[in-house]
């Protein structure tokens, strides 16, 4: 749509772009502050704020400082240039205090030479949330779902998603939204609905915004019939491009079933799809559960990513089911990684993972074109690196018993779907030595160290046999070009698995 919901312009047409590239099985502006004021010596270098232009808690102290020796900096907050002689003088010992949403506007200047330019620094205060009915209020209007928040509470109970349908079309939350370490529970049975392209059900409806620092639980348990796609995720049922999720954590169980032949459904335990944006640093337990009349596509972080994921890790069991002839794929992160922007790096996953069609299915064509496909990390990931994973499952396994072709569903260690672009080497990659995928057949895959990754050097569940950190390459990097995981986790040396910072 078009006008004032402007970002969400566009959707059907990325959602097209993020299923169909699937192949054969196998801030404020405040210009630059930190820079002086071009290369004239004689003028005073602009002045540098910290913290930067953003959100920040109420009474939070900004610092203003120049890098021209012997300068005055003076400031104002009700929108004025300040100079050299309109202003409050800025000093260390009484630095200005936001305690509202605040323009900050700054110049610095010295005898004997050009003023400097004029810094402008906007802070936002986040709104406080600490009930349900204050989480509900998100939902509004569009200029509540743009504004930013911060949970000062855990929070139980919620039963419809933060979001609102204005025209027809879907309105997604495109504000900040600090999670502060706080939980949210919900219980979601419903969703909001756009005519044009689905159902959308999570936390959020959809995101275009920064969520980060939220866990989120419970369940989502919806099944929409009469045909439409259905987006379900633990935080939302879909990200836009401007989307980011990080520092977050899902033990929400999603199950998510369309009835209609024309519906695809897309579960994730984190994101249902994801456009581009970006998740890190986050991890999902829930089981996850798409069927659908379409195309069916679950993962136990996202259902389908066209964006960049990195530093996540899942152990829940995910399937999807397809009962016509359609697409079905599920995996350990995700179902499908898409060519369009698409990535997996530094990810692992332990849960059972399944895909199966139920219905007349399609045949594959001669190169191997897949309908059904299973995966440790992904179920198909079509030209998008999928790099640093490792493949820990108690199981995959692809079946689609209706099909005549012996290639319609396949199922690898990694990723059942390569087009021979995904991985650059097997060495990136690693599954579980006694972890053996059933279904389907790879006699059209050459390389399938490709798909299934080097064996980690030991055997064995991650429980109740604990891995040990230093015999894993993985782990210590010798099996990743030098890669190593410890920038942003840790080895739990009780679960005998990495965990995030």
């Amino acid at each position: 749509m078009k006008g004032k919901y402007g970002p969400f312009f566009g959707f059907a047409v990325l959602v097209m772009a993020a299923i169909f590239t699937l192949a054969a099985c196998g801030d404020s502006d405040s210009g630059d502050p930190t820079s002086p004021s071009g290369d004239d010596p004689a003028k005073v270098a602009t002045p540098t704020v910290s913290p930067a232009a953003g959100v920040v808690d109420a009474g939070t102290e900004i610092t203003l400082s120049t890098s021209t020796g012997g300068a005055v900096i003076r400031y104002t907050i009700d929108g004025t240039n300040p100079t050299p002689a309109a202003g409050t003088v800025y000093s260390a010992s009484s630095k200005p205090a936001i305690t509202a949403d605040t323009t900050i506007k700054a110049v610095a200047y010295k005898d004997g030479m050009t003023d400097s330019d004029v810094l402008t620094a906007a802070y936002t205060i986040p709104i406080a949330i600490s009930s349900l009915d204050q989480l509900n209020a998100i939902s509004a209007n569009a200029e509540s779902l743009s504004k930013s928040y911060k949970l000062m509470a855990d929070i139980a109970g919620l039963t419809t998603p933060i979001g609102m349908v204005s025209g027809g079309a879907l309105i997604p939350f495109m504000g900040g939204f600090d999670g502060n370490g706080h939980t949210v529970t919900v219980n979601i049975t419903t969703g909001l609905s756009d005519p044009s392209t689905g159902t959308f059900t999570g936390l959020f409806a959809g995101i275009g915004g920064r969520v980060h620092d939220l866990k989120v639980a419970g369940t989502i348990n919806i099944t929409v019939t009469g045909g439409g796609a259905v987006f379900a995720g633990g935080v939302a049922g879909i990200a836009l491009q401007t989307a980011s999720v990080s520092n977050a954590a899902s033990s929400v169980d999603v199950s998510a079933g369309g009835s209609g032949s024309d519906g695809s459904v897309y579960a994730g335990g984190v994101l249902g799809l994801s456009q581009q944006g970006t998740v890190s640093n986050v991890y999902a337990t829930g089981d996850i559960s798409a069927t659908a009349g379409g195309g069916a596509y679950a993962g136990g972080v996202l259902g389908v990513s066209s964006g960049a994921v990195s530093n996540v890790y899942a152990t829940g069991g995910v399937s999807a089911e397809t009962s016509g002839a359609k697409s079905a794929y599920a995996g350990g992160i995700a179902g499908t990684v898409s060519s369009s922007g698409g990535s997996v790096s530094y990810a692992y996953a332990t849960g059972s993972i399944s895909a199966k069609g139920t219905g007349a299915g399609i045949a594959a064509d001669e190169e191997g074109q897949t309908t059904i496909g299973a995966g440790g990390i992904a179920g198909a990931a079509t030209n998008a690196p999928v790099r640093y994973t490792v493949a820990l499952n108690s199981g995959v396994s692809a079946d689609d018993s209706t099909s005549t072709s012996p290639y319609n569903n396949c199922s690898y260690r990694i990723t059942s779907t390569s087009g021979g672009e995904v991985i650059t080497n097997g060495a990136t990659n690693y599954g579980k030595a006694d972890l053996v995928p059933s279904g389907g057949d790879y006699g059209q895959h050459e390389g399938s160290d490709k798909e299934d990754g080097e064996d980690v050097s030991v055997t064995g569940g991650p429980l109740p046999t604990p891995y040990t950190a230093p015999d894993q390459p993985w782990w210590t990097g010798t099996g990743f070009s030098g890669a190593n995981w410890t920038t942003v986790w840790q080895w739990d040396s009780a679960k005998g698995l990495p965990v995030l910072r």
